[in-house]
């Protein structure tokens, strides 16, 4: 059957049009909003090299309508691929900064909870005081983390004000059981972690592994440590933060700050020492205003305090109190 040339052209053009004016308003949607995060890399790739054969087919048969069609179709193909990279790169980098703003926010006054198994923050409980946390955070424009029992983690990660686990572990996903994988805390929302708290104590390779860990994760790591020995030692690895916490005043009542001042003023020579960017925290035995105001002198950038909260008659007054001291 003999088909018209001139039909046969214009079915040609037609088809053309249609193919080249589809990638057209895909290129002019991306630039106009600036993403292309939905436009799948493997699908353009395939495309493309689907139009590099018809390319060759139309090159041997001697067709221009496919020759010159399937040239257009590569080049838009490609302009699509390259603004597609270009602009993953740029919400790949928005999303660090953001996180590492994150960081850089919650450690100009780092305020750290650690709620330990207590029996006063069991069940429901955590909520009540979490929201109490939240409420004095705002309140007093502060960064307040949490730190509550591992099991409870879920019932509070979607807070307002950060979640922080109280130990993590250097095991991968997978049949692990019973251990905290730092990357499923990540997914549950969790900011960070405590390492190496004096009540869990864990060895130097498996400290450094885990704040390496947490540095990939973009996740806030703060490593507890019992003397300034330590502290010099530790800070050398630039975890987010250092806290000091002698293990005979932990639960003491008997705050470091007061009780044994000139160990602050050295862990903070100690920890700067690293020339890097980690803060010292101060804890143990911090029951009062008072003992944070002292501890701020002293060279803290923040406090790392348990039992002095979580005990006390009213979580409000004295999670404010605590606040007041910081800001």
């Amino acid at each position: 059957m003999e088909v018209d040339p001139i039909l046969l052209t214009v079915l040609g053009v037609a088809a053309g049009v249609l193919i080249l004016t589809g990638w057209v308003d895909q290129i002019y949607k991306g630039y106009k909003s600036k993403s292309l995060k939905d436009v799948s890399s493997f699908l353009m790739i395939f495309i493309s090299a689907g139009a590099i054969l018809w390319l060759i087919y139309g090159i041997i048969v001697i067709d221009v309508f496919i020759i010159g069609t399937n040239i257009a179709a590569i080049v838009l193909m490609l302009i699509v691929l390259t603004m597609k990279r270009k602009y993953d790169k740029k919400i790949q980098v928005k999303c660090f900064n953001e996180e590492l703003n994150t960081i850089r926010k919650i450690q100009k006054n780092m305020f750290i909870i650690n709620c330990k198994n207590y029996e006063e923050i069991s069940g429901d409980k955590i909520i009540k005081f979490v929201k109490t946390a939240e409420k004095i955070s705002k309140k007093f424009k502060i960064k307040i983390a949490i730190c509550p029992p591992q099991h409870l983690i879920g019932v509070v990660s979607n807070s307002s004000i950060p979640i922080l686990a109280q130990h993590i572990d250097d095991s991968k996903i997978g049949s692990t059981t019973g251990f905290v994988i730092p990357e499923l805390l990540k997914k549950s929302k969790v900011k960070g972690s405590l390492i190496n708290h004096s009540e869990h104590r864990i060895s130097s390779n498996e400290i450094k592994k885990l704040v390496e860990k947490l540095k990939e994760l973009k996740m806030i790591s703060v490593v507890c440590v019992k003397d300034v020995a330590e502290a010099r030692k530790y800070a050398k690895l630039n975890p987010n933060y250092i806290a000091i916490e002698p293990p005979e005043l932990i639960g003491s009542g008997k705050a470091v700050s007061t009780e044994k001042p000139e160990l602050i003023s050295k862990a903070v020579i100690a920890v700067k020492s690293a020339k890097n960017n980690t803060k010292l925290l101060c804890g143990a035995g911090i029951v009062s205003g008072d003992d944070v105001e002292k501890a701020s002198e002293l060279g803290s950038k923040g406090i790392l305090v348990a039992s002095g909260i979580i005990k006390a008659q009213s979580w409000e007054k004295i999670i404010s109190d605590f606040a007041k001291a910081l800001v």
